[in-house]
Order: C-alpha cells, then sequence, then structure tokens
C-alpha cells in the first residue's frame, strides 16, 4: 500500500499526522511528495501501519516525483 493510500485511509493528513505524532506540514509534504520521511519515521510508519507500507511504498513514489525515477 503506498504511503498516500495508507495516509487517506488514516481519515486524511490531520489524522495521520496525530497517529504518528508528526506535524500535518510534514506528513502533507510527504503526501504529495514534496520531500521524504526521515528513516526512523519511516520505520514507525512501517510498524504503526503493521507492515502494510514499507520502505518501497515510502520511497517509491517520492523518487519518482522528485527524481523522475520509475519505481514500480
Amino acid at each position: 500500500m503506498k504511503l498516500n493510500e495508507w495516509i487517506t485511509e488514516q481519515g486524511g493528513v490531520r489524522a495521520a499526522a496525530e497517529k504518528l505524532g508528526e506535524s500535518p506540514a510534514a506528513v502533507r509534504s510527504w503526501y504529495y511528495a514534496e520531500r521524504a520521511p526521515k528513516l526512523q519515521t519511516a520505520i514507525k510508519i512501517i510498524e504503526i501501519s503493521e507492515r502494510r507500507v514499507d520502505f518501497n511504498d515510502i520511497y517509491g513514489p517520492i523518487a519518482n516525483v522528485l527524481h523522475g525515477f520509475k519505481w514500480p
């Protein structure tokens, strides 16, 4: 499951931010692939999502947008 799908499933940016203990601005920037979460935060996302989101789901879409990299 892609990170932004998980964020939507949580009830949106604000709800996901609250669940993760992050600011809504930070979560919004990940949602729109403006920047990537730090490694420790990515690990927290994986744990809280019960591994439904993995590193590829977090960093792949951001690599596509920011670097033109084609991730499956």
